[in-house]
């Protein structure tokens, strides 16, 4: 038996718990003739790499994350993002001074380049995390109003 999985972004916490609990039960049963392939976004990796404690989930299938393109997001939509973050505005300006910002991994420790990634705003490039543009960068400068050294 072969299960796709996706939509956890439209479901709230608790149920999206539920179902990796009860999957979990029925591979456990049957996991020689079971398997699992998850799709989503950022909801579907917190519930798969969660900052504490065990996952229903990990270990449990293949995965396959999809971001936000890079592509798909128009300079409102960025603008937009880094106003509602500028409360992060010392760390995303010396983030903004590198275009690359650190190993990839579908959920880092680092719950702000998390957020970045999962909004379309750093995309992964050679098993790297990078800024999705340089259009991103300069509208991140400018809307953070970050000081060039």
């Amino acid at each position: 038996m072969v299960l796709l999985i996706s939509d956890f972004e439209n479901a709230n916490k608790e149920r999206n718990v539920e179902l990796a609990t009860t999957l979990r039960s029925l591979h456990s049963v049957y996991y020689s003739n079971f398997f699992l392939l998850f799709v989503g976004r950022k909801s579907l990796a917190e519930l798969t790499f969660p900052e504490r404690g065990l996952s229903p989930l990990k270990s449990l299938g293949e995965y396959l994350f999809f971001p936000y393109n890079a592509l798909e997001l128009k300079s409102e939509m960025i603008v937009q993002a880094f106003e509602n973050l500028s409360k992060h505005k010392v760390y995303l300006c010396r983030l903004l001074k590198n275009k690359r910002l650190r190993r990839y991994a579908p959920w880092v420790g680092d719950e702000l380049i998390n957020d970045l990634f999962w909004k379309g705003l750093v995309c992964k490039e050679n098993n790297y995390l990078v800024w999705g543009s340089e259009e991103i960068m300069a509208l991140g400068k400018e809307v953070l109003d970050c000081e060039d050294d």
